[in-house]
């Protein structure tokens, strides 16, 4: 079982990251906190391909997706300023000596969760039934984190 059932199966390409990151924010709080930001990428990118109200800017890096006005105008500031924490701590993760605890990572995953089950019923043609954040769906042992070197290998994989 994982918070992220409720994601309908015609997204089912980019359903995977939520769950994988849902199964390290204990033992590999890095990790799941740089899954959470490829998540949330894929997510944006997904609303830049379908709806019509967003334009594609010239640097298509997240933060410039995220700042962009048309963005700005379809999510609210509240939920902005929840995507924008994802993203600084994903990107902490991977670029900076910043230690992630499982608390900040599991945030940032509630935080994740929210703006997909948005997504979901603003964008889906069935409104899906979201369950409420379930803690006690994550494994809870303590793992080996992925270095420094690990994730940035992971990011680079990811971007190529």
């Amino acid at each position: 079982m994982s918070n992220f059932s409720f994601i309908p199966t015609h997204w089912a390409n980019i359903a995977q990251t939520p769950q994988e990151a849902e199964q390290h924010v204990y033992g590999a709080p890095l990790y799941a906190a740089m899954l959470c930001r490829k998540s949330l990428e894929e997510w944006v990118r997904w609303m830049y391909e379908h709806d019509e109200d967003l334009t594609l800017p010239y640097d298509t890096s997240l933060s410039s997706l995220m700042h962009e006005q048309c963005f700005k105008n379809v999510v609210a500031p509240m939920q902005f300023n929840h995507i924008n924490l994802i993203r600084k701590l994903g990107n902490a993760a991977v670029h900076t000596n910043a230690k992630i605890k499982p608390q900040e990572a599991l945030y940032a995953l509630q935080l994740l969760h929210g703006f997909i089950g948005w997504i979901t019923m603003v964008y889906g043609e069935e409104k899906p039934q979201i369950k409420p954040f379930d803690e006690t769906l994550l494994p809870k042992e303590i793992g080996k984190d992925k270095s420094k070197e690990e994730l940035q290998k992971l990011e680079n994989a990811y971007l190529e």
